[in-house]
């Protein structure tokens, strides 16, 4: 089976965002793969902000959205997801504090991972990926 992992560069990013600023990524083709996974570090730990994992049929039409507020990005746990659409981006909204770091990375998968998952010790809360 050929290796289908890749990482969606336009929908990775490491510029910081200005207070109030939005990184957008770009239509990304994940028909052919099984989950998308995203890790975002963001520096200060004050610097909050809103990661959205976006799908769309058309790659124009953002039909459907994870919505994830983030309140501390430089502890943020990953997110994994099942692709439902043919497309996908990755969008950041930042809160009123400037990013001095930003690392956003975006991985389209060919194969399901059962390792991100909440861990025992872990708080769980209410935008924790959870695998039961």
């Amino acid at each position: 089976m050929s290796n289908l992992s890749r990482v969606l560069e336009h929908n990775s990013s490491t510029a910081p965002l200005a207070a109030e600023a939005e990184f957008t990524g770009t239509a990304a083709l994940v028909v052919r793969h099984s989950m998308v996974t995203v890790f975002l570090h963001a520096e200060p730990s004050t610097a909050d902000c809103t990661l959205y994992m976006e799908f769309s049929q058309d790659g124009i039409n953002w039909d459907r959205a994870i919505t994830i507020p983030i309140t501390n990005p430089s502890a943020a746990a990953p997110h994994a997801l099942i692709p439902i659409a043919q497309y996908y981006r990755t969008r950041v909204v930042n809160g009123t504090t400037e990013q001095t770091v930003l690392r956003l990375q975006t991985i389209a998968h060919d194969q399901k991972s059962h390792s991100l998952v909440s861990r025992a010790a872990q708080s769980i809360g209410d935008y924790t990926d959870v695998q039961n």
